[in-house]
């Protein structure tokens, strides 16, 4: 039997009561002062002990008192009391008052009431701060199994996210690659890899592109269909869908009920696909399934972003831009374009303040024109930049250098301003030049949230 089997036992035998007194504390009681009164009656001198101090009887008192309390004290005082006059009253003295005879026959049960009632007290006092310290031991310890518990989950919730950052850093990084890659790619290879810079981005499950013919918007591109979709792949220049993405070249979403109308059944998203050149709109991207975790403020605006930048690359793959001023690339082909700069720029932010990472910026401005020798020389100063690293022609394209730095804060930036300066020097690349360097922090990475 084990130890909590024993203790269980031992309390449901306690617990036997009979008139609110434990029934072992009346057997302990009666048996010791049986087993004491007939060994005085058979080996003594039958009178119980009345001469003897102190008495035997306190013994099984003090006992019970301290093990049991004051109920079971009193109880233990009166069968001792039953036991020690009954049929044992001892006569009144010759010259003794009757006051004194009372008194002398109470005195002795008199103490034992008073020292049962004051200890037993004193026992019930302790037993009730011994429950309320359990009860609040056992209080402390559900709080501390529930602390533990809620920590098991923070800290699997912080792994999941810290893995979630980690693949959406890593998935950003190659969608940049991505991009630079689609715009070399032929209009039909474009479409064919489109997801490889859609799904990093906006992780949808199901998404389309449409451009548009004669009669509306056709479908060019559907990816991860089923056979049992019944999305429309062609869209009339009377539908609502069309009027709103073509002609109004707005985003829609489903969040908002008016616009949940226009979609239907179509979709979660859809925007516009727009030449930077003449403003118009050729096509659409279409969102159809996505995990609604993933729907929020922030990747509408990523989603816009990406719809501009799609936009523009597609046109230049086509090859219909006919200057510099809608290019992806500069002439110059080592970065790319101020155009570019403002839709990737927007599109990085957003990004930036979904993920909670930082995002730095380099601008270097030179006194004087430095056409094409300037390009080669920021050629030269990319081997000190990260891969991630995005360098575009400013304002003054003849005259500013901005670079992008994704995942970097002010303290990092200011290492690859520190490298590239000293690597400067060392080659002598700006000697005799007047040159303005500006590093700044465009997101600011909020590391509370992480903790």
């Amino acid at each position: 039997m084990t130890e909590e089997a024993v203790e269980k036992k031992k309390t449901q035998t306690n617990s036997r009561k009979f008139l609110g007194i434990r029934i072992t504390a009346l057997i302990e009681t009666v048996v010791y002062l049986s087993v004491l009164v007939l060994a005085n009656i058979f080996w003594g001198d039958g009178q119980r002990f009345l001469d003897v101090s102190p008495h035997p009887f306190w013994v099984i008192i003090l006992i019970v008192t301290v093990q049991y309390g004051t109920i079971e004290g009193v109880a233990s005082s009166l069968l001792s009391t039953l036991f020690l006059y009954a049929g044992n009253i001892p006569p009144q003295s010759v010259g003794e008052t009757l006051f004194e005879y009372q008194i002398q026959l109470a005195w002795l049960p008199m103490l034992w009431f008073i020292t049962s009632f004051v200890l037993g007290e004193l026992r019930m006092r302790i037993e009730y701060e011994k429950e309320s310290l359990t009860k609040q031991l056992d209080e402390v310890k559900n709080q501390a199994d529930t602390i533990t518990d809620a920590y098991g989950e923070i800290r699997k919730a912080k792994e999941k996210l810290e893995i979630t950052l980690a693949g959406q850093r890593y998935t950003a990084a190659m969608s940049y690659q991505n991009f630079k890659a689609l715009e070399l790619l032929k209009p039909e290879q474009f479409i064919k890899q489109l997801d490889s810079i859609v799904d990093p981005a906006l992780r949808p499950i199901k998404f389309s592109t449409y451009f548009l013919d004669k009669e509306g918007l056709k479908i060019a591109k559907s990816y991860r269909w089923s056979e049992e979709d019944t999305y429309r792949r062609h869209f009339s220049r009377k539908d609502a869908l069309y009027q709103h993405i073509i002609e109004q070249k707005k985003v829609i979403c489903i969040a908002e009920p008016e616009e949940e109308k226009i979609l239907g059944q179509e979709g979660v998203l859809a925007g516009a696909l727009v030449d930077p050149k003449t403003d118009e709109a050729f096509g659409m991207l279409k969102i159809e399934e996505i995990d609604l975790m993933n729907l929020n403020i922030s990747q509408i605006e990523i989603f816009r972003s990406l719809c501009s930048l799609i936009g523009a690359s597609y046109e230049q793959a086509k090859g219909i831009k006919q200057n510099n001023s809608g290019a992806i690339f500069s002439v110059n082909k080592k970065c790319y374009t101020y155009q570019l700069y403002e839709i990737l720029k927007n599109y990085l932010i957003c990004f930036a303040r979904e993920t909670n990472t930082p995002l730095a910026q380099i601008s270097i401005t030179f006194a004087d024109s430095f056409a094409d020798v300037g390009f080669r020389r920021l050629h030269a100063m990319k081997n000190f930049l990260p891969e991630s690293a995005l360098c575009f022609e400013g304002k003054c394209p003849e005259k500013e250098i901005y670079i992008l730095l994704p995942f970097h804060d002010i303290k990092s930036a200011k290492q690859r301003e520190a490298l590239i300066l000293r690597y400067a020097q060392q080659h002598h690349l700006f000697d005799g030049e007047k040159l303005e360097w500006k590093t700044e922090e465009i997101t600011t990475f909020h590391r509370q949230s992480h903790e």
